[in-house]
């Protein structure tokens, strides 16, 4: 019976390498043995032994074929192809993409008479090493996309601080703690991570996502204090809240009001913007607060009644690089909310009642109650220093002395 072919990786070809060195004595037969692989391979290991160190020297160790020294030619226009997928903001570049065009490169090349098919990969296995090969020995991985910045206007976001910026910081006298900026951000408040620990021969089988949602408001001052939570959902009164004998303001420590979506609406918006107008009427001071272009924020019925706040709206496709809470607020209350809904969840696996953590299990035991008190707590774990450091991402950098307060003021 013919022996299977077995590709070796350049790493295993190394330590035939180093093995024969310190084996002097050692047989090829021996060495194949030792590694079980067959003699002639061995043979040809031992035979480009230089051509095998200077690619572990350029390359990754795993890939099997050298076939980037082959045709310098194909190389070069796979480098051309990714410079102009960079070039045109091609952010989808994947590697199948690559492997599609390295094989039409190829085509042109043996068309023209600049390559032949034995310097070039051939097989999908071979194109797949190449590819892999081509991008390591360039310091190029997978990467997600994070946030909108792609699509953001620049060059608009920096105009706000050339031009406009310096007189509406002066209209509040330069002082941090008269700069406000409000956003919204939907939490699917029952979902759990999509990726898991697992055995490497564990087959991990997916859940549908709990998409049950609540609209929260975060509002941060520029001096690094927070507003309280503004929470919007689709039930005036929970029922695991009024089971509790409370009320969802008083569980989230902060504001709730309701309607058909638990969306933020232009009615809700108004209705929090003038109680904003209030406080600072009480306090005899004017602030600035910072919105972006969302429709709700528009409120332009209550304009003349905004006599102590001066509602500032961001250039459009601005917000995801000037926009404070976008910078990074959101996300550490989000993180911090995961975290206690998680550890709430790990508590689950020691119920002697609970035989699967399943859906109807989640529905059971983390209800509306639980997901506003791990909201309040979430957002009180968000640092000062957060705050500061997401401000002065945004570009509003003012140097200031952080407290060790880290309370959250009433409104």
């Amino acid at each position: 019976m013919a022996q299977k072919r077995v590709s070796v990786t350049v790493e295993k070809k190394l330590e035939v390498l180093e093995y024969a060195e310190k084996n002097p004595k050692a047989s090829q037969g021996d060495i194949a043995r030792h590694f079980s692989i067959s003699q002639p391979t061995v043979s040809t290991i031992l035979r480009k032994k230089d051509s095998l160190l200077a690619l572990a020297s350029k390359g990754s160790r795993s890939v099997k074929r050298n076939w980037s020294t082959r045709c310098d030619v194909l190389e070069k226009g796979m480098e051309a192809y990714y410079a102009a997928c960079k070039d045109k903001s091609l952010n989808s570049i994947s590697y199948d993409l690559l492997i599609t065009k390295g094989k039409a490169i190829a085509e042109e090349l043996q068309r023209a008479g600049l390559a032949d098919a034995k310097d070039v990969p051939s097989s999908d296995a071979d194109w797949k090493s190449y590819v892999q090969l081509f991008l390591k020995k360039r310091s190029i991985t997978s990467k997600r996309h994070h946030g909108e910045s792609a699509h953001a206007d620049t060059a608009a976001a920096w105009n706000l601080f050339d031009g406009v910026w310096p007189e509406l910081f002066s209209s509040v006298s330069n002082d941090p703690s008269c700069v406000f900026n409000i956003d919204e951000t939907g939490l699917f408040w029952r979902a759990l991570p999509r990726r898991t620990l697992a055995r490497v021969s564990e087959n991990v089988k997916g859940s549908k996502v709990q998409k049950d949602r609540i609209t929260f408001a975060v509002a941060t001052c520029m001096d690094a204090t927070r507003l309280p939570l503004h929470g919007i959902g689709t039930a005036t009164m929970p029922r695991a809240v009024a089971a509790a004998h409370t009320t969802p303001a008083n569980a989230l420590s902060g504001l709730w009001t309701s309607n058909n979506k638990g969306w933020m609406t232009e009615t809700v918006f108004c209705d929090w913007l003038l109680e904003f107008n209030r406080l600072f009427r009480r306090k005899g001071k004017k602030v600035l607060l910072l919105v972006d272009n969302c429709p709700a924020h528009k409120c332009e019925a209550i304009q003349y009644s905004l006599d102590h706040v001066n509602v500032v709206f961001l250039p459009p496709n601005t917000t995801s690089i000037i926009q404070p809470c976008d910078a990074g607020i959101i996300n550490a209350f989000k993180l911090n909310y995961r975290r206690l809904m998680l550890t709430k969840v790990g508590g689950l696996v020691d119920s002697p009642t609970i035989e699967k953590l399943d859906t109807k299990a989640l529905k059971k035991n983390i209800n509306m109650l639980y997901c506003l008190q791990y909201a309040k707590d979430a957002w009180q774990s968000v640092t000062e220093t957060t705050v500061q450091n997401c401000w002065r991402k945004a570009g509003f950098a003012v140097e200031m002395q952080a407290t060790e307060d880290n309370t959250v003021p009433e409104v």
